[in-house]
């Protein structure tokens, strides 16, 4: 792409000039030294060197010689080196868009000064080499590109005012959009029409971008790179926490993925503050790897607990804190529906294991409340619940009305909703989802030890059953069971547990949902006359670890730079006095609206990464945490030929130089006079000494 243009082309003919020192060589005539001794043999000697034309007889300086007129010569043409070629001629007003990357790799420093600050830098430099008449306008480059203006404007002073004005942004860029955004604005034909791209043309930003696809080929565009060296980062790529909903009191797993993107061994301090848990650690990364470090926190008090998950700081400061939130309850809560014989026992089970039991009365009628209350209760949002456990009652019917996570719906042996025995109906489900039910199995007949179903759990693999893997938690192998119900497994459902007979007849089942809920179908009777499986060691394990899969996921936390997030105030907070403390800023008080007769406070857009608290009178009400996207993390540039009218210029090409050119006559001047000089000494040196006549 680079070329070489001429300022006076018709004085390249002096270039010829160059054959003068090789035509000197090769007709000079050498006076032949005299020699006064008689014999023959010098005559011969003698003839040769008077020759009319002969050889060079010292080949560096003729080259001197040669090279010394050539660069004189071509210095008189006046030549220039356009780095970029002659597409940005220096002459004539432009219309140019400035595209300043500003995306969370440009705060990269590798020698205290950040790529942005180049690229400001650089900004500032297209704009005072403009010509007179030029008109332009700036595009930040981030996740959401928007021109300064939208429009071209030729008071360049106060695009130099927004450069002085700019940040850096924490988020990743989009580079199409930016590039679409400022061939928007170059509709005129008639004026030379330019885009300028500033950035580290990050990879993982710029790799499926089509340049071209975005920019009408009419339009020059160049791509100025900041520091093009291939920098190193160690960045912590993720944070997570399980559960993210605990009970107080609960052992939480916090994990950290530390990911190096350098060549080279890391070792780095990596530490860890959630509640009053503050733990310091040394973590060895690979090159171009990833390690992970993970500790085990109790959470005691109820409420939202920040995570926070820092490595030691290194030339990207930005990415070297992650954060979470763990959302710690008093308790999980459970809705029962129904009056099967399996809820009694559930309902004891729910107390012992601390869980938030409200029993349903779905037998309510609309005629029982006066028209106010039915209007109120229509309009009033289902109570959220972990779980729905129901027993004898129409589950469609009942699951429409609660707001549930995760349900269980008990197969007694006698429900008369179901089916009676020997017959086989369909149970509809959400979603419409049916279940074939049959009649009992077993019976009194299987009472007093004459016959008993086991379970079957070979191949069966479900995250419910881990707590079982070790054996201290229970054995399926010791529960009695004499009657169950036939049913089959709808399309779509995994069976966990099943009896071993000849039917393979689901004992627990696993329906999921949309939206993440999942239902499951429990085919154990928990009767006394059907079983002894209530009084068994696996019972409360397993009803226990269903529950906790079922708990309700905590809204979202978690989220990237830029997201504007709203929350609903609980009924018992003071509106009167709600703030919002960001990381960095000092607080401010959000826009409150009314919304489905609560109260909802609007939050602006959460830019830097960090922890962000909703509090009402000083108690807090949410906290929300923002993580920087990991794609900005890896900060290897592309490599990329545009081509075309598309040229990548190197961060140590000025702008100047890109549009005015090189001179290089100046520097040919100089290398012709050191010649010259070299000329004179070596020919002083290889002089022949001359022999004293005789």
């Amino acid at each position: 792409m680079s070329t070489l243009g001429l300022g006076a082309p018709l004085l390249m003919w002096l270039t010829g000039l160059a054959l003068l020192p090789v035509l000197a060589h090769l007709f000079a005539r050498r006076k032949p030294p005299r020699r006064d001794f008689p014999d023959v043999r010098f005559l011969n000697e003698l003839a040769r060197q008077a020759k009319r034309f002969e050889r060079p007889r010292d080949m560096l300086l003729l080259a001197m010689r040669t090279l010394a007129v050539l660069f004189l010569a071509a210095a008189f043409a006046l030549p220039v080196y356009y780095p970029a070629g002659r597409m940005f001629s220096s002459g004539g007003a432009h219309d140019v868009v400035i595209i300043v990357d500003r995306s969370l790799s440009m705060q990269y420093a590798p020698a205290g000064v950040r790529h942005f600050d180049q690229a400001l830098a650089r900004a500032r430099g297209i704009i005072d080499g403009l010509p007179p008449g030029s008109r332009a306008d700036l595009v930040w480059l981030d996740s959401s590109p928007a021109p300064f203006t939208g429009k071209l404007t030729d008071n360049l002073a106060s695009l130099r005012n927004e450069l002085e004005r700019g940040t850096a942004s924490y988020s990743d860029a989009k580079p199409a959009a930016a590039l679409r955004s400022a061939a928007r604005m170059l509709t005129d034909e008639n004026r030379t029409r330019e885009i300028h791209v500033i950035s580290d043309f990050q990879a993982t930003n710029w790799r499926d971008v089509n340049v071209r696809a975005a920019v009408p080929r009419e339009i020059n565009v160049v791509m100025l790179a900041v520091d093009r060296h291939q920098p190193g980062n160690v960045a912590v790529a993720s944070v997570s926490v399980s559960p993210s909903v605990a009970i107080a009191g609960e052992n939480v797993m916090v994990s950290a993925r530390v990911v190096n993107y350098s060549a080279e061994n890391r070792s780095v301090g990596i530490l860890v503050k959630t509640g009053g848990f503050h733990r310091q650690d040394e973590l060895y990364v690979p090159p171009w790897g990833e390690a992970e470090a993970l500790w085990c926190v109790t959470v005691e008090t109820p409420g939202e607990q920040p995570v926070e998950v820092s490595i030691s700081r290194d030339r990207l400061a930005a990415d070297d804190a992650r954060f979470a939130v763990i959302q710690v309850r008093r308790a999980l809560s459970a809705a029962l529906a129904g009056k099967g014989g399996s809820l009694r026992f559930v309902s004891h089970a729910l107390a012992a294991m601390h869980v938030d039991a409200v029993s349903l009365d779905v037998h309510a009628t609309p005629t029982m409340q006066t028209p106010a209350e039915e209007a109120a209760d229509a309009n009033a949002p289902p109570q959220p619940f972990d779980v729905l456990m129901a027993a004898g009652v129409p589950f469609r019917d009942v699951s429409a009305h609660v707001d549930y996570q995760g349900a269980v719906l008990f197969m007694d042996e006698t429900p008369a909703a179901y089916a009676a025995d020997a017959s086989r109906h369909s149970l509809e489900l959400p979603e419409g989802h049916e279940l074939r039910v049959g009649g009992i199995i077993g019976g009194r007949k299987w009472r007093g030890g004459k016959k008993a179903e086991a379970f079957h759990l070979d191949g069966v693999k479900d995250e419910i059953f881990d707590v079982f893997s070790g054996g201290s938690a229970g054995d399926f192998s010791s529960p009695a069971i004499y009657a169950y119900r036939q049913i089959e497994a709808p399309p779509g459902a995994k069976v966990l547990l099943f009896y071993q007979d000849d039917n393979r007849t689901p004992a627990l089942m696993r329906l999921d949902l949309p939206g993440g809920r999942v239902l499951y179908i429990w085919n154990i009777s928990l009767s006394p006359d059907s079983s002894d499986f209530a009084g068994s060691n696996v019972f409360l394990p397993l009803l226990g670890e269903i529950i906790s899969r079922c708990r309700r996921p905590m809204e979202k936390r978690v989220m990237p730079p830029g997201v504007a997030p709203s929350f609903i105030l609980p009924p018992e907070a003071d509106t009167s006095a709600v703030l919002l403390k960001p990381p960095y800023s000092p607080a401010y008080a959000p826009r409150l609206t009314m919304k489905g007769g609560g109260v909802e406070a609007l939050l602006e857009p959460m830019d830097v990464p960090g922890i962000y608290t909703l509090e009402a009178a000083g108690r807090p009400m949410a906290v929300f945490a923002v993580n920087p996207p990991l794609s900005e993390s890896d900060l290897r540039p592309l490599s990329f030929d545009g081509g075309g009218s598309v040229v990548l210029v190197p961060a140590d090409v000025s702008m100047s130089a890109l549009r005015e050119g090189v001179r290089l006559w100046p520097p040919l001047i100089a290398a012709a006079l050191a010649l010259l000089a070299a000329e004179s000494l070596a020919a002083a040196f290889l002089r022949p000494r001359q022999e004293d006549n005789l």
